[in-house]
């Protein structure tokens, strides 16, 4: 019977951290022995009851017989199974209400005492071979009121270390991916709390691997392994090292769960970028630390692949052991057991092809056992040749698998299988199919190792004792590609390959589908922690600079030319005023009633769309120029894709007191035009220094529409000409056509003369062959009764 120890509680804590009311409600689900987290809706109950968030430690490997320390366990999200894994286990929590929830959750638990106090309150005397700070590190100033309060935390915990002992420690990182791309920081619900290092005096914090590593130091303690949860250490898939964390892309999807979140950018193409430059331990989301006092030597796992989010009878975990090139798979409770006595059953297995065949599988005491391979794999080989100009090779990979899979098997029609429908439903395909008894459902491309012409299979957990169509198992794997690699591959090409080379149709696929979900919600039972996913704002920082300077001022400048051109001392800066429109700005310094022409910069900084509503002055204004705009979409509107839009205003300003200038202004991509502008640069700079001399302006002005004038003569004289010409050609070729004519009427005379000439010719052959008929059966009819013919009758 669990122990529920109040001799150390204080009262007075139980306001420090609190999830509010709905630990009440949690704690009443408890007591009424109601589990079900998954049917709920409610971020607080998914997050403190769902098993998955065992996942930060149902793989790892705990001496036999432990004794552990649990210092913040909360609602007990982990208590119970560190209780599978210790002779005894202390679980420490602040909180009376959240201590008794963790009662009622483990009340039957033979190894369990549950302390509420903080953890500072405990004898120095209870000793413990593992210490587990799971996501508390992060309130350690909530808890200790010095200066160094992370430090202080640390060193008050290693007091209950054996000598021997180790200390898990999990927290996310201040500077991870997700923080970066767009998440909220967990503790605070602000947007770059991490990043920008805490700077609104928030007692909450979290730390990078370097600075993680550095505090550990400091309180004599050394990290001697990081492991890298996946997406993160509150519901981990994947456990990375430092040897895989660089060299194997995650297999599951990050989606933010309590709180919305906006995209900035598509975090995966970062990932990859990082992982190249062998950084991404240092971006990862979260740690999870293995911690000494003493040299130990670390846990011999490189990574490790969780399914604990299915029926339990199914729920194993994978790891890899590269030093021994070894990959295990073990059951995560008894019942999980008998689904890997099954894949030990199909060890070395030949499917109906020769070329076909399981890799061998080896028993182990708590599990599992296959060799780890590198070679190439089948997914290596589709993406090295799905490209543009590879489509047939990957089509032709395709083939081979699905010839090697046919082999010696015949379509043929549904037949009713008990074992068929409670899997995978009723529902009967319109077509014949190649159905096969003993077929590996999950032939998933990556789980293909490539031998020479021999396919060598792992992770055959779903390999089925009954027949099943072919067809399915490779439209499966063609989805599961398809759904891995959406940044390569052109999903039609696949879509229209599936129909093609399956040779099935779309009545058909639906029929798959359904057997897939059949499969998936009601046999495996996957519970999937997207269906709570919260919701991805998409943010377009252009349009969000765009909108920042509409709501907010901007600063225009105006410079003068005085006759000396302009200069970067003759000017007057304003700040602009939002309007309905956009922006106004209004200069009134008296340099503009002698200025002979104005130059206005609307910004700077940045590339913009410039819309003119208005141009209010005392003065005139005869031209308005851009001077370096990349086109002009209408009258007033201006493309500039240089960091510096300009525009040359020219008028009569003899007697003006100010101008005031109604205009919108939208920030563009910096991209745009920037190359070209470029280019660009000397030659609009020369147009700027010539447009501002008046003089030089009207005689280059007068010499082009002269020359213009000369050449637009010139070639109306050339067109002329040549008009006359092609009217003279024209006269003499209506001639020849007039007299072809006549040639072409004569012609048609002869032929109709001819026509009637054969006409006749015609009926006279006739006449002749009908008298040969008639003469020819008189003879015919002699022979019979005079036995010959007399010549000349």
């Amino acid at each position: 019977m669990t122990k529920l120890n109040f001799d150390y509680y204080n009262p007075s804590m139980d306001e420090v951290y609190s999830d509010g009311s709905i630990e009440l409600e949690l704690l009443r689900k408890v007591k009424n022995k109601d589990f079900d987290w998954y049917n709920s809706k409610e971020w607080p109950i998914i997050y403190h009851l769902s098993h998955l968030r065992q996942n930060i430690l149902n793989w790892y490997s705990f001496e036999k017989g432990c004794t552990i320390l649990e210092i913040g366990a909360g609602c007990g999200a982990i208590t119970g199974l560190l209780c599978e894994k210790a002779s005894r286990v202390v679980a420490v929590e602040l909180t009376k209400t959240r201590a008794e929830i963790n009662y009622y959750r483990h009340q039957n638990i033979e190894n369990l005492e549950i302390v509420v106090c903080d953890f500072q309150s405990l004898p120095p005397d209870w000793k413990f071979d593992y210490i587990i700070i799971n996501g508390v590190l992060e309130y350690a100033a909530y808890m200790f009121t010095g200066n160094q309060p992370y430090n202080q935390f640390l060193t008050k915990a290693k007091q209950h270390l054996s000598s021997s002992g180790k200390m898990l420690l999990s927290i996310e990182n201040r500077i991870g991916l997700k923080y970066i791309s767009g998440f909220r920081e967990d503790h605070t619900g602000e947007f770059f709390s991490g990043i920008n290092n805490y700077n609104n005096n928030e007692r909450v914090r979290t730390f990078t691997k370097g600075e993680l590593t550095n505090l550990l130091n400091e309180t004599n303690l050394s990290a001697i392994k990081f492991f890298y949860p996946y997406p993160d250490y509150k519901f981990p898939t994947e456990i990375f090292t430092d040897t895989t964390i660089n060299g194997i892309v995650p297999s599951s999807s990050h989606f933010p769960l309590d709180m919305p979140r906006v995209k900035l950018f598509d975090e995966n193409n970062l990932h990859k970028t990082l992982m190249d430059s062998n950084s991404m331990d240092i971006f990862a989301n979260s740690f999870l630390v293995e911690i000494s006092a003493t040299q130990q030597i670390p846990t011999q796992i490189d990574y490790v692949k969780i399914s604990a989010n299915r029926s339990e009878e199914f729920r194993i975990f994978t790891y890899f052991d590269l030093n021994n090139n070894k990959v295990y798979k073990k059951g995560l409770n008894a019942k999980s057991q008998d689904h890997l006595k099954r894949m030990l059953h199909y060890s070395d297995y030949s499917y109906d092809s020769n070329q076909i065949k399981n890799a061998t599988c080896y028993k182990e005491v708590d599990g599992i056992s296959m060799l780890f391979y590198t070679i190439e794999t089948l997914e290596d080989r589709l993406v090295s040749k799905c490209t543009d100009t590879n489509t047939g090779d990957f089509i032709h990979e395709i083939v081979k698998l699905r010839n090697a899979l046919y082999e010696g098997i015949h379509p043929s029609d549904f037949t009713c299988n008990n074992d068929f429908v409670e899997i995978f439903s009723r529902e009967k395909p319109e077509q014949k199919l190649h159905w096969s008894s003993n077929s590996n459902l999950d032939l998933i491309s990556g789980n293909i190792f490539l031998e020479g012409d021999l396919y060598k299979v792992i992770d055959y957990e779903w390999h089925m004792p009954f027949q099943i169509p072919l067809e399915f198992t490779l439209w499966r794997t063609l989805k599961q590609f398809k759904d891995n690699h959406k940044d390569i591959i052109d999903r039609s090409i696949v879509d229209n390959f599936i129909y093609d080379t399956l040779n099935i149709t779309r009545a058909t696929e639906q029929c798959f589908f359904s057997w897939e979900e059949n499969f998936i919600k009601n046999f495996v039972k996957i519970q999937d922690l997207y269906i709570f996913a919260n919701d991805e704002i998409p943010v377009d920082l252009n349009a969000v600079s765009t909108r920042y300077l509409k709501d907010h001022s901007i600063e225009s400048t105006l410079f003068y030319d005085h006759g000396a051109g302009f200069t970067d001392h003759d000017f007057e800066r304003c700040v602009t005023t939002s309007t309905d429109t956009g922006f106004s700005v209004t200069f009134k310094d008296k340099s503009i009633n002698n200025a002979e022409a104005l130059r206005w910069d609307p910004l700077e900084g940045n590339p913009a769309l410039i819309y003119i509503h208005s141009i209010e002055t005392d003065g005139s204004i005869k031209e308005i120029t851009a001077i370096n705009a990349e086109r002009v979409l209408n009258n007033s509107e201006y493309e500039f894709t240089t960091y510096d839009p300009q525009f040359l205003l020219q008028g009569d300003f003899t007697n003006a007191t100010y101008i005031k200038i109604n205009f919108t202004c939208e920030i563009l991509d910096w991209t745009i035009g920037y190359q070209l502008q470029e280019k660009k640069m000397y030659v609009n700079n020369q147009k700027i220094n010539e447009l501002v001399n008046h003089k030089e302006i009207s005689k280059i002005n007068k010499k082009i529409l002269e020359e213009k004038l000369e050449e637009v003569s010139t070639q109306l004289n050339v067109t002329v000409d040549s008009l006359t010409n092609s009217q003279n050609d024209l006269i003499e070729t209506q001639k020849s056509l007039e007299s072809v004519q006549k040639t072409l009427e004569i012609n048609q005379n002869k032929l109709a003369n001819t026509q009637e000439e054969l006409n006749i010719k015609s009926n006279k052959l006739n006449e002749i062959h009908s008298h040969l008929k008639h003469h020819r059966i008189k003879s015919i009819v002699k022979i019979l009764f005079f036995g010959e013919i007399t010549r000349g009758e």
